[in-house]
């Protein structure tokens, strides 16, 4: 297993629950074959809108979704247990 995207969906709307590389295999264009993947996956499914939260220290994952079109559209403060804000992302597909 080289990685896993798993997501939430209904009413046309799809959140991203989590991402996953296998640190092996990171840096190899992994995660945007997941997401690739998963973007026509879910068009099929009828969902016209993707969402995330990526943590605002995560300066990888954050090129990574501006890569696939996807904007920053607010911040959740303190999102996280360790209490960085999170970035909140979509992209209309």
């Amino acid at each position: 297993v080289f990685g896993a995207a798993l997501w939430g969906f209904g009413g046309g709307e799809a959140e991203l629950e989590y991402l996953l590389v296998a640190p092996r295999c990171r840096r190899e264009g992994w995660g945007s074959v997941l997401m690739d993947l998963s973007h026509r996956l879910l068009k099929e499914c009828v969902v016209e809108r993707c969402c995330l939260e990526v943590a605002e220290s995560n300066l990888h994952a954050i090129l990574l979704y501006q890569a696939l079109a996807y904007e920053t559209v607010g911040r959740r403060p303190r999102y996280y247990r360790d209490g960085q804000d999170a970035l909140v992302m979509v992209k209309v597909l």
